[in-house]
């Protein structure tokens, strides 16, 4: 473990964002929820049908299916909701980006020595226009475009990108890529990268 290279990241991190120092020299860097999961429009009117039918369980004394229905509801939400982040492992020097599901956190830690550059990605999403009798646009003319960028903290090989920051401002996120990589020593690429969109229908 490179303690100077770390000790850099850390700092970084530390002075640009919102950090909880939690026991044993873990770092957490929460990005909140991100209601980005496939299916979360199903899951969402899933959700209200199945409240509705929980509703309609109870007012006719139905308990026990309104207690089964409840937790699935439960459940649910917390698919949608999709809570994700970043933890850092001060003590072993890892890394890694998180999900969270029901307050148990999953994700591949990675030492944080191979992580020798920033990049900019622009990602952008492509959602539906619907006319007003139902049918879609079947042409490009059909879509509207969001774009935003997202700063990560990106190993040699370009394998593992650790998602540091998300908006909508490419001047704003180069400024404070600048500042990260002045305080952790680590380069920032200045060329952005560019993902394939993400398709939604439009409701």
């Amino acid at each position: 473990m490179n303690k100077d290279h770390l000790d850099g990241i850390v700092l970084a991190i530390t002075e640009n964002f919102k950090v909880k120092n939690l026991e044993h020299g873990l770092l957490r860097l929460s990005h909140g929820a991100q209601l980005s999961n496939v299916g979360s429009v199903f899951g969402f009117f899933l959700t209200l049908f199945l409240l509705i039918i929980a509703a309609v369980a109870t007012v006719q004394g139905s308990y026990v299916a309104s207690v089964c229905i409840l937790p699935l509801c439960v459940l649910i939400v917390a698919y949608i909701l999709d809570y994700r982040g970043v933890e850092i492992d001060t003590q072993k020097g890892k890394v890694r980006s998180y999900k969270s599901f029901l307050g148990f956190r999953s994700g591949e830690w990675v030492n944080t020595d191979y992580f020798n550059q920033l990049r900019i990605c622009q990602d952008s999403i492509l959602e539906g226009r619907t006319l007003d009798g139902g049918s879609t646009y079947s042409s490009s003319r059909s879509f509207d475009t969001q774009k935003y960028y997202t700063l990560y903290l990106v190993d040699g090989n370009e394998r593992h990108f650790i998602k540091l920051h998300e908006e909508e401002s490419v001047t704003r996120v180069r400024i404070l890529g600048s500042r990260v990589s002045e305080l952790s020593r680590i380069p920032l690429n200045q060329n952005i990268a560019r993902k394939k969109p993400a398709v939604i229908s439009g409701l």
